[in-house]
């Protein structure tokens, strides 16, 4: 027996693509690994969310960001307490409820099989505040992040049928905080940089 048919035949994409709109990578996605795929992915890896995270600093106010993200942080008054309304919504529901009905079509016209469930990959709060909010306010903001976080998943599972629908969440951040731990990594702002920068 070839060592070919002795791999496992299932496949999980993960990170960017090259291809420009949800309907071409799932296309493409399916057309290419074919049965060797149970879950496709909604399209997280082009159009806005092509790097990353990097589209969710635009959820917090200026003054929260990180200066190498262009934020603002002397804009900050002093004392002022945020809340909910601060931060805006996620935006990943509205990418996954829109891209939804390509993977109904595609499956219609045979393109992919009825059982191919639909795949939206999340951050997890942590990944998201620790990546762009100045340190002194992520104890603060990271509930306000969750919170709009499980608003969107919530809503998701409210348009898209459970046995559909899957969820993954992306632990780059959170693997690099235990190697920090365990003292393998040295210079953890670095290497998140480059994570978010060289997606």
């Amino acid at each position: 027996m070839s060592s070919h048919s002795k791999m496992t035949s299932e496949v999980l994409p993960i990170g960017s693509s090259p291809l420009e709109s949800t309907k071409e990578f799932i296309s493409a996605a399916a057309q290419n690994l074919g049965s060797h795929l149970r879950r496709i992915p909604n399209g997280e890896e082009t159009e806005q969310r092509s790097n990353f995270i990097a589209w969710q600093h635009s959820c917090f106010r200026i003054e929260l960001i990180q200066p190498r993200w262009g934020g603002q942080p002397s804009l900050r008054k002093t004392g002022r307490k945020y809340t909910l309304e601060d931060i805006k919504p996620v935006g990943y529901h509205d990418q996954a409820i829109a891209s939804y009905p390509i993977l109904r079509e595609l499956k219609a016209s045979g393109v992919i099989p009825p059982d191919m469930r639909f795949r939206v990959c999340l951050p997890t709060p942590l990944g998201v505040v620790r990546g762009f909010i100045v340190t002194e306010f992520c104890s603060a903001i990271e509930p306000l992040y969750e919170e709009r976080l499980v608003d969107a998943i919530q809503r998701m599972q409210e348009q898209i049928p459970a046995s559909e629908l899957t969820t993954l969440f992306d632990l780059s951040f959170e693997n690099a905080t235990l190697e920090v731990d365990r003292g393998r990594l040295q210079d953890p702002d670095s290497y998140w940089e480059s994570v978010l920068l060289s997606s």
